[in-house]
């Protein structure tokens, strides 16, 4: 899952967005419902990935706009923890993010 900063919210997307989390009561949420959340980190990350490696784990890679804060690395995870709450949420960053063929 991939957002990119400074384009249309209609376009914002792109990656695998029809791919779905899944929650700890094992329901599943799609992953467009769970990337808006992520808007509200527009100004900290130029694009991310997120990857649910387990129900409950989690590892984001962030392409930062700027050298990212403890406080900055805590906000990605706390988004995810709305969701789950109890996940394991390792955020780091990175110069770039493999794009998918």
């Amino acid at each position: 899952m991939f957002l990119r900063s400074g384009i249309p919210a209609d376009e914002r997307y792109r990656g695998r967005t029809d791919d779905q989390v899944v929650l700890p009561d094992g329901r599943k949420q799609t992953a467009i419902q769970f990337l808006q959340r992520f808007d509200l980190l527009d100004d900290i990350a130029v694009e991310y990935q997120i990857v649910q490696e387990a129900v409950d784990v989690f590892r984001i890679a962030v392409v930062p706009q700027r050298e990212l804060s403890s406080a900055d690395h805590e906000s990605f995870a706390a988004i995810v923890r709305e969701f789950h709450p109890l996940a394991q949420v390792t955020v780091g960053e990175t110069g770039a993010i493999e794009q998918e063929a």
